[in-house]
C-alpha cells in the first residue's frame, strides 16, 4: 500500500512539475508561441489567438498548481485530461491537416519535433489513464 502512495504522489509530482514549466516557458517566450499559433492555426481572429496565447499557458500553470498544492489531485488529473485531448487534436490537425508546419518547434522540448510532441503527448495520456486507475477513478 506504501508503494502505490509513493508512486501516486512522485508522479503527479512529476506532472505537475511538467506542466508548470510548459506554462511558464510558453508565457517566457511569449511571442514565439504566439507566432505559432498565428501561423499554424485556421483562426483568423487575431484577438482570440491572442487569448489563446495567453489562456494556454495560464491554464497549464493553473492546472500544475492544483498537482502540486491542492488537495484533491483528482481535478489536476481531469483537467491536465482535457488539455491533453486539445493539445492532441491540435497537433493531427497540424500534422496531418495543414498545408505548412511552423518551424518553431522549441516551445516545450526542443529535440523532439512535431511528431515527438504528439508520440509524448500521447504517451502522458495513457500515462495520466493509468494514474487515474491507481486512484481507484473511472472516466465515464
Amino acid at each position: 500500500m506504501e508503494t502505490k502512495k509513493y508512486i501516486l504522489k512522485i508522479s503527479t509530482l512529476i506532472v505537475g512539475i511538467l506542466f508548470l514549466y510548459t506554462g511558464l516557458k510558453k508565457l517566457w517566450e511569449g511571442d514565439l508561441f504566439y507566432h505559432t499559433l498565428l501561423n499554424s492555426t485556421n483562426i483568423e481572429n487575431q484577438l482570440i489567438i491572442e487569448g489563446l496565447s495567453l489562456g494556454i499557458p495560464l491554464v497549464e500553470i493553473t492546472t500544475s498548481f492544483t498537482f502540486l498544492f491542492y488537495p484533491k489531485k483528482n481535478i489536476g488529473l481531469y483537467i491536465s485530461l482535457i488539455v491533453l485531448i486539445v493539445y492532441s487534436g491540435y497537433l493531427i490537425n497540424l500534422l496531418f491537416f495543414q498545408e505548412e508546419i511552423p518551424c518553431t518547434c522549441r516551445t516545450v522540448l526542443p529535440l523532439l519535433g512535431w511528431y515527438g510532441h504528439l508520440y509524448f503527448t500521447l504517451s502522458l495520456f495513457v500515462f495520466l489513464i493509468g494514474l487515474l486507475q491507481l486512484r481507484g477513478l473511472k472516466i465515464k
